[in-house]
């Protein structure tokens, strides 16, 4: 018998990356403000798992880029932001977009960089954080991606 391999996470990396694209649209189109807010309402209207919606690494990701005011189009960023690990893994992994773009096609390869870059070890599993940030810097949606044409 074949193995059918492992479509979640295929299905998760489209279902955060489309949700991470609708919330950032959110928030150009200014019919939301706040980040996370955005997120939970994309996650509402996209995202059929109540696990899936309410998981937490890809929506602290989408908060971080949101209240840094890295999303192209949306809010300002606010003057204090909450020390967090997931903070520093956005910032890290842009750094590392600015210089190495080719990894945002690889969500698992920026995640290991950015692990190594911040001095963490690179068994740490990804939890969809690169995915949002992937998706939004694909679609020219992060200050600083390549624009989208």
């Amino acid at each position: 018998m074949a193995k059918k391999g492992n479509r979640k996470s295929k299905k998760q990396l489209r279902m955060y990356e489309v949700t991470a694209i609708y919330a950032a649209q959110l928030l150009v189109g200014k019919l939301m403000i706040d980040p996370e807010q955005a997120w939970q309402q994309a996650a509402r209207a996209l995202i059929k798992s109540t696990a899936s919606r309410v998981k937490n690494c890809p929506m602290m990701t989408f908060r971080a880029l949101g209240e840094l005011g890295l999303i192209l189009g949306g809010p300002s960023a606010k003057e204090q932001i909450k020390p967090a690990l997931n903070n520093e893994y956005t910032i890290s992994a842009l750094k590392i977009l600015q210089t190495r773009p080719e990894l945002s096609l690889a969500p698992k390869s920026l995640w290991i960089e950015t692990l190594l870059s911040l001095q963490l070890p690179p068994n740490k599993k990804h939890n969809e954080q690169m995915t949002v940030i992937c998706g939004l810097w694909n679609k020219g949606m992060i200050v600083g991606s390549p624009s989208q044409v």
